[in-house]
């Protein structure tokens, strides 16, 4: 599984348009060569598996699975909030971490978390 996880960032990582055609080149004995195009490849950043949070002794952990396909210097954070909707706790996921709080207390209780990118911003003046 690692392999494809490596082979699908590679490739995300080589395109620029995250958008790829998928052509089929037939050459006759003559040297002719025919085009077709049959399909279509959009890379889309994602993980490979769904990450799981975990609170264990006092420590907020993390497992991201088996990686996650895309850019991985942008930064990504985690926000993870009680059944009332209020944020319990919202911060920078180090991908590669598996220990994302050192000191985490949290009552008994059932948590949502959310994952996610900010873009870019420029502010011209």
């Amino acid at each position: 599984m690692m392999g494809l996880y490596t082979f699908g960032n590679t490739v995300y990582l080589l395109m620029d348009p995250k958008t790829e055609i998928i052509k089929l080149l037939l050459t006759d004995a003559s040297g002719k060569t025919k085009t077709y195009k049959i399909g279509k490849v959009i890379f889309k950043e994602q993980f490979v598996s769904n990450p799981k949070i975990e609170f264990s002794d006092g420590k907020l952990l993390w497992d991201g699975g088996y990686g996650f396909i895309g850019d991985t210097e942008k930064e990504t954070y985690i926000r993870i909030t009680s059944e009332m909707g209020d944020t319990v706790y919202e911060g920078v996921i180090d991908l590669e971490a598996t220990i994302l709080v050192d000191t985490f207390n949290v009552e008994d209780g059932e948590y949502h978390y959310s994952i996610y990118r900010e873009k870019w911003r420029f502010i011209l003046s």
